[in-house]
């Protein structure tokens, strides 16, 4: 099994902070869950949230995501089957209950009630910045998900998700304002994220908005420029990156470390990225992947099942200390520099490709082809903005939003020819108690979300 940190040991086992309920969402277990320490301090009940979201972010979730979409297979076990879109509603059930248990949205919800007790407008902005945070990855990766309802009925509904974006949208603009107040204090130690920095949290809280933004622009074109707006204001800078925290220490590895480490062979580099950048001659080759058992760098393809490919090089992305990075300089520079040609500047667009792609080199130490003055025209001009965007965010959640957003990167094989999953299947433990949970038969992992159109 895949160990647990250390720190979520203390921060959660040690606070009963993680429960075995049969019901995520009911009320009772938000409100007054008997197995939950019934007054955990404030500031360690925001390290256990932070800790939390590494497991979302780094977990399952992004496992699958990166098989479905190519940067990693599958080749092994029941990871081979995930990488042929052979998957169960019971393999949610965990993920589920990360987004919305303990240390998740149930605490979340504590953590701003407290705040809100000690008039700490500081710990209130965060928290409604995490919220934000894991609410709107939910609703990416589920569609409509239950929100307004969580926490008040013991079956609480499916929300639309564009409901639920919508009311992100509202919840990062208080947020902007709680952070902008200047009340409050936070131990600069117990935020693993920021250290504390609010101005670093507004520029996340206007990060989210352009990333929300632009997960609706395929079904509202108008979101094109409300995302570039908040972009422009969003994270500065690669070193402000919001990023995981972890350690060589036993128990406090990354995620992906963790999983070679009790699963070796069951994810491997994904083939098609492995074949674009050894195609592009693209540097980044060694700094994603290490080396397979002949010396070479390969990929496995859906139903390959090829456990001998290479791997996260580890002393990089597969090392025990690596930070994941969640939300990005980089992927503000992308967003800004795609708006720019929906709204027909090409040339800005490229310019901004550009400047993104300097940055990723200062970030690497390496050297990198320029798209300016190459005669790039029309759509060639978004497949290069987002064939870019998809070779820098490796292992981000966010390049399965704009697949299906945008059908780029192009892949050319799938399983069998099989279409790409487009959603994640509503968890097990959630359907059986929560009769507005649909029946996969009926809602599965082929189904178009409301933002996806086409």
């Amino acid at each position: 099994m895949i160990k647990k940190t250390s720190i979520i040991l203390l921060l959660l086992a040690t606070l009963s902070l993680w429960v075995n309920c049969e019901k995520n969402l009911t009320g009772p277990k938000l409100d007054n869950d008997p197995n939950r320490a019934s007054d955990v301090p404030m500031e360690s009940l925001l390290s256990a949230i932070e800790v939390n979201s590494f497991l979302i972010y780094e977990n399952f979730p992004a496992w699958l995501v990166t098989i479905w979409m190519q940067q990693m297979s599958g080749t092994a076990m029941t990871f081979e089957n995930y990488g042929n879109y052979q998957i169960m509603e019971d393999v949610f059930d965990d993920p589920w209950h990360k987004f919305y248990g303990g240390g998740g949205l149930v605490d979340i919800r504590k953590l701003r009630a407290k705040a809100v007790e000690e008039g700490n407008k500081k710990v209130e902005g965060i928290g409604k910045v995490l919220e934000a945070f894991l609410m709107g990855t939910a609703a990416s990766l589920w569609g409509d998900i239950p929100y307004s309802e969580v926490g008040v009925s013991e079956t609480p509904k499916l929300d639309k998700q564009s409901e639920v974006y919508a009311a992100l949208q509202q919840l990062l603009d208080s947020a902007i304002q709680d952070l902008q107040s200047g009340e409050g204090f936070l131990n600069s130690s117990v935020d693993h994220y920021y250290g504390a920095d609010e101005t670093k949290w507004i520029a996340l809280a206007h990060s989210l908005k352009a990333r929300f933004y632009l997960e609706w622009a395929e079904a509202d074109a108008g979101k094109y420029a409300l995302a570039m707006s908040e972009a422009q204001q969003g994270i500065a800078s690669i070193g402000d990156n919001f990023k995981s925290k972890h350690s060589d220490v036993t128990n406090e590895e990354n995620c992906w470390y963790q999983l070679e480490d009790g699963r070796a062979g069951y994810v491997r580099a994904g083939k098609f990225l492995i074949e674009l950048l050894k195609t592009r001659n693209d540097p980044r080759l060694e700094i994603y992947f290490g080396k397979d058992q002949n010396g070479d760098y390969t990929g496995s393809d859906p139903g390959e099942g090829n456990a001998n490919a290479s791997y996260l090089n580890p002393d990089t992305y597969g090392s025990k200390s690596w930070s994941s990075e969640f939300v990005t300089w980089e992927e503000m520079q992308f967003i800004i520099a795609e708006c720019q040609y929906a709204g027909g500047d090409e040339n800005a667009a490229l310019t901004t490709l550009d400047g993104v792609l300097a940055g990723i080199e200062g970030k690497f130490n390496i050297t990198l082809p320029r798209y300016s003055g190459t005669g790039l025209t029309g759509n060639q001009v978004l497949e290069a903005i987002m064939t870019e965007k998809y070779i820098a965010l490796f292992t981000n959640l966010v390049v399965w939003s704009d697949w299906k957003r945008t059908d780029l990167p192009g892949f050319t094989v799938t399983y069998a020819g099989q279409p790409i999953p487009r959603r994640f299947m509503y968890p097990m433990n959630e359907r059986t108690t929560n009769p507005n949970i649909p029946d996969p038969s009926s809602f599965g992992i082929y189904v178009h979300n409301e933002n996806d159109p086409n």
